[in-house]
Parts: structure tokens; C-alpha cells; sequence
């Protein structure tokens, strides 16, 4: 890592290798890599349900420690949340997911580099808040699953927009519910667990946070 002043605390990975958040970004790389299925995952989701900033940084410290392992990495947000990826990883402006998603150019031009070795991020871009309740699965694997091309692993940070499980889940590997202590209700959880089935979409866990 270059210039770590500008990466956000919450990105604890990046910091310290025994900090909680790091420690629980690398249980889920390992359930990642040792979930059944007759492929590897290479894309896992990050939703947050009540609890955006907790899915956020979880997102961003899971994204490092895979950068931390060698894997070339993409950090894609897809959360449009008042914490941003980068903001947490301090990057150049890019319109983003957004102009990834509606442009002709290619999407690797949207990426940012980051601090972090082998990290990148795709950040949301200014108007993904008036688009991510229609984030669709089409375009986003049309447009942004052939990044994988050039990385070997795709973290996405999300969120559950009315207690919706985004569209373009369908498009991703497996995901991990973020949830929040004393606040999300039990069949919220049950209704997305569900969706990410009929999604096919393999479920990695259920994080609940303070």
C-alpha cells in the first residue's frame, strides 16, 4: 500500500491483519472458497438490510483482503449510500457504475485504482441514486461481469432497496446479507434468502451487525 493516509478507517484490513472486520472479511473469503458448487465464485455481493455503513466497510475489507492475496480485484458499488467506496478509498472522480452501465465506451475506463495492491474500484458514479432501485441484471452482465476478464475476483457493495434484493443479483455468484441487531425483522431476512435461491444466487452468510 503507497498512501495509506488515504484510505478510510473503516477500511481496517488495510491497517491492521487482526482487526474484526479483517478477520471476518477473510472467514467469508474462505466460505467463498470452499462453498459447493461446480464453479468457483469469483463475484460475491455485500447487501446491506438496515444497515448500509456495516455493509459498506464489510464490502471494502473483504475487497482488500483478496487484494491482499494476490487476486486483482474489483470493488464495484452498487449502493448509492451516503458512504461511499470512494470515499473510503479516496479515488479519482469517474461516473462510475452509471456510466459504465449507459455508455459506449469500455467499461474498464470507469475504473479507479486504489492504495491498495491489485485493488480497483468502479465507484457509483452522481446519478446511480436515482437508478439503483432499477439496476438490472441484463445490463449488468453485459456490461460489467466481462471485467472479470481482467480480474480474477468481483466484490460488489449493495443494498436492499426496499427490501428488495437487487435485480442484478442474478448476474452475481453469492452474496452475503448484512443485517442490523434489534432493527431488521426476521422475514426481511427470509424473503431475500428466498430471492437469492430462486436467483440462483448462493447465499454465504448472514452478517448482523451492532
Amino acid at each position: 500500500m503507497d498512501e495509506p493516509s488515504r484510505i478510510s478507517v473503516l477500511v481496517e484490513a488495510a491497517f491492521d491483519h487482526d482487526a474484526p472486520l479483517a478477520r471476518l472479511a477473510r472467514s467469508l473469503r474462505t466460505s467463498a472458497a470452499v462453498a459447493d458448487g461446480d464453479m468457483p465464485i469469483r463475484s460475491v455481493a455485500l447487501l446491506g438490510v438496515d444497515a448500509p455503513v456495516k455493509a459498506a466497510a464489510l464490502a471494502a475489507n473483504l475487497a482488500v483482503v483478496y487484494a491482499q492475496a494476490g487476486s486483482p480485484t474489483l470493488l464495484v458499488d452498487a449502493a448509492a449510500g451516503k458512504v461511499t467506496q470512494a470515499d473510503l478509498f479516496a479515488t479519482a472522480p469517474s461516473e462510475g457504475l452509471t456510466g459504465a452501465l449507459i455508455a459506449s465506451a469500455p467499461a474498464m475506463q470507469f475504473v479507479r485504482p486504489t492504495a491498495v495492491r491489485h485493488l480497483s474500484v468502479l465507484p457509483a458514479g452522481r446519478s446511480l441514486a436515482d437508478t439503483a432501485a432499477s439496476l438490472d441484471a441484463a445490463p449488468f452482465h453485459r456490461r460489467i461481469v466481462p471485467l472479470l476478464e481482467t480480474f480474477d475476483i468481483m466484490i460488489v457493495s449493495g443494498s436492499l432497496h426496499h427490501h428488495e434484493v437487487p435485480a442484478f443479483c442474478a448476474a452475481i455468484d453469492a452474496a452475503v446479507l448484512v443485517v442490523q441487531r434489534h432493527v431488521t425483522q426476521l422475514q426481511i431476512i427470509r424473503q431475500a434468502t428466498e430471492r437469492l435461491r430462486q436467483l440462483d444466487t448462493h447465499l454465504l452468510g448472514v452478517i448482523v451487525a451492532d
